[in-house]
């Protein structure tokens, strides 16, 4: 074989690797199908061995990537070993690329045998009946199965098989447009309008996060936006407490009384933060020093030692019906969170309310205690609010 200038992006390297699935999954735009694409030519020049693309539909050649597949073959000049057919593509050590659709060809899949790479694309319309039978054909030692997708739901099967349960000997990639060194800068400003103006929509298609299609999150009366200092207002603090599984958080934010809205200019977020280091954290909120921190008072001893190191800390308000309370103040307001807010606007983007199992109707006064800590931040720092027991302070 030649000495040929072929890579993957650096993210894209463990395709490189021995396991047996390669799991290829994140947003649009992140060079996913390219990575897998330039990885297979290299493998089939390496040795003579077949190469089986395919998907859940495919009517015709035209569906399926062997055109993206010539187009690298043109790009790398590689035409020299690769001879490209109507419908197959074959290198001359006798490596061939057959291509298929899942639905419509099971006799055929079933049939194929030596398969040594397998790369499922738009593996999100991928049926669980599909996988029983794909899966169990590409058994020789050795073979490599590569899925594709952009995540729609959470219960799709291929989701399920691979990211909620993983299978084991695999690698999984996550790969966003920001993972990609071949973006164009067209592409990139779409993205940051889509960003900044639909943001749920732009966690989907460019973040790779499961479209959530149903009604039971807790919040839909936020936005992407420009946050403004109010005029003589009030900033107020907020702080969680974490380590291992959950994170400890801290949150500033104001209320403009006039337009009714609810501003949020920063949040502080990290794990296996030691309580030495809390003072650490807060310092990276900016005005901590001039206000109280409204902390989760379940953790008294961590809000005395913060106390002694300075800062003006108090209890958060709880009891019978706080987390329900908190929210339906939250509510009341426009929320409008400024884009650095990044793990905040995560939160409001995918916290909900718990679905009875039997029925499926949403608990409309339970909120699952998940996604939720700079969420609570916000409760704990706005929670004096709702009966005005101690004085406020002006930033």
């Amino acid at each position: 074989m030649n000495n040929i200038n072929v890579s993957v992006p650096k993210i894209f390297q463990p395709l490189f690797n021995t396991e047996r699935y390669k799991i290829l999954y994140g947003g649009r735009a992140s060079a996913k199908s390219t990575s897998a694409n330039i990885y297979s030519l290299i493998k089939g020049m390496e040795k003579p061995i077949p190469i089986l693309y395919c998907r859940e539909f495919q009517n015709s050649i035209k569906d399926s990537v062997k055109s993206s597949l010539d187009n690298w073959i043109d790009n790398y000049k590689l035409n020299y070993f690769y001879r490209s057919t109507n419908t197959s593509i074959i290198g001359k050590n006798g490596t061939e690329f057959i291509f298929y659709g899942l639905k419509n060809n099971i006799t055929k899949i079933k049939s194929l045998e030596g398969i040594k790479l397998c790369v499922v694309e738009e593996a999100e319309n991928i049926s669980e009946r599909s996988w029983e039978i794909l899966v169990p054909t590409i058994r020789d030692s050795g073979s490599e199965i590569i899925v594709i997708f952009n995540p729609y739901l959470d219960t799709d099967p291929t989701y399920v098989r691979f990211i909620a349960n993983k299978v084991p000997d695999s690698v999984i990639i996550k790969a966003n447009y920001y993972n990609n060194p071949f973006l164009s800068d067209v592409s990139k400003r779409e993205i940051e309008y889509m960003k900044e103006n639909d943001y749920n929509k732009y966690l989907h298609i460019y973040e790779g996060e499961p479209q959530d299609l149903s009604d039971n999150l807790v919040f839909n009366n936020w936005s992407v936006g420009k946050v403004r200092p109010p005029k003589d207002g009030i900033y107020y603090f907020g702080m969680d407490f974490g380590y291992a599984t959950d994170p400890s958080t801290v949150i500033k934010c104001c209320i403009h009384d006039e337009e009714r809205e609810l501003h949020i200019f920063e949040e502080a977020h990290g794990y296996h933060i030691e309580i030495e280091d809390l003072p650490v954290l807060i310092r990276t909120v900016s005005g901590h020093e001039d206000n109280h921190i409204v902390a989760d008072s379940s953790r008294p001893e961590t809000i005395s030692y913060l106390s002694r190191q300075g800062f003006y800390m108090l209890p958060s308000q709880k009891g019978p019906g706080s987390i329900m309370e908190g929210i339906e103040f939250i509510k009341n307001f426009k929320v409008v969170v400024d884009i650095k807010c990044k793990n905040t606007l995560y939160e409001l983007a995918h916290y909900s309310y718990e679905v009875d199992a039997r029925t499926g109707l949403i608990k409309p006064r339970a909120p699952k205690d998940k996604d939720n800590h700079l969420i609570d931040s916000l409760r704990y720092a706005l929670s004096y609010n709702f009966n005005r027991t101690v004085p406020q302070f002006i930033c």
